[in-house]
């Protein structure tokens, strides 16, 4: 014959049941990784759970059980929780993470420890049930470090211990967040290329000075005009059009006249003809490193 429960015991499965539908509910909405749970046993009774968090900026933190009793929630900091229990024997300790909406990711992570009578464990005897993660050593590698401009360069990272975030710096303000990323140097010179990597453990950086050279290719001289024909006197705007990236130019205006500069901001010039005539315009430039 099936003994009714009381009073307060159905209650609790109400709520219980309830608490579930919530989770359902709530998980529609791309929730956070789950946590990698490791813990030891400290007394006879006492189980000590540490975690890290996972790399995720809406970690909002874990819901805990312990022998299918929900003993609260973290917070996004927290990694550590001491759980007890007066029962010796196997005791289950189980989490789902959530974000800041509080989505919950509905795998659990479970972990299973033994206690024993006391003084079978001792405050200093501990008994890990997994590894802690260990920071990563950051370290790559190029398909190619010099060539002639524009320049395909292909990165490899080559770091240890299992990053899971990267971030490179290619020496002229550009970056990537791709493990293996392809990039192209526009510019002649040398950079310098750093890389950092993390993980749920911690993050490490390298650089490589100078690692890629870029080679300039002679430019090739090009411009326009905005007129080409008028009354004198007569104020022409010319525009440098040229190939190949040059960092000198030198103009002349068909009347024995000249313009020099190795100011990139004034590779385009203005020239006033105060006499009638036809006049023949040269543009010649120098490539980047060129004395």
């Amino acid at each position: 014959m099936e003994v009714p429960l009381p009073i307060n015991e159905k209650v609790i499965i109400i709520l219980l049941l309830i608490s579930l539908v919530g989770i359902v509910q709530a998980d529609n909405l791309n929730p956070p990784d789950s946590i990698t749970i490791c813990g030891y046993v400290t007394y006879a009774n006492e189980i000590g759970i540490w975690w890290f968090n996972p790399y995720n900026p809406d970690f909002g933190g874990v819901q805990m059980w312990l022998d299918d009793q929900y003993l609260g929630t973290t917070g996004a900091g927290d990694h550590f929780y001491n759980a007890y229990s007066p029962v010796i024997g196997t005791h289950t300790f189980s989490t789902h993470a959530f974000d800041n909406s509080s989505n919950v990711n509905t795998t659990w992570e479970n972990l299973t420890f033994l206690t024993k009578e006391y003084p079978g464990c001792t405050e200093n005897w501990t008994c890990d049930t997994c590894s802690r993660p260990i920071s990563p050593v950051a370290a790559f590698s190029a398909n190619q470090t010099s060539g002639i401009v524009p320049l395909a360069v292909l990165f490899t990272d080559n770091s240890t211990n299992t990053p899971t975030a990267w971030n490179w710096s290619f020496g002229d303000g550009n970056y990537s967040a791709i493990q293996n990323p392809e990039y192209t140097f526009t510019r002649a010179g040398s950079y310098s290329i750093t890389l950092t990597v993390s993980n749920i453990a911690g993050y490490n950086s390298t650089t490589k000075v100078d690692y890629i050279t870029v080679i300039p290719q002679s430019p090739i001289a090009s411009f326009t005009s905005n007129v080409t024909e008028g009354l004198n006197p007569l104020d022409v705007q010319f525009t440098d059009t040229s190939a190949n990236f040059p960092t000198m130019w030198n103009w002349s205006f068909g009347d024995n006249s000249w313009f020099n500069t190795t100011d990139s901001s004034l590779s385009n010039a203005t020239k006033r003809y105060p006499s009638g005539g036809n006049y023949t315009i040269e543009n010649s430039e120098k490539p980047p490193c060129d004395p």
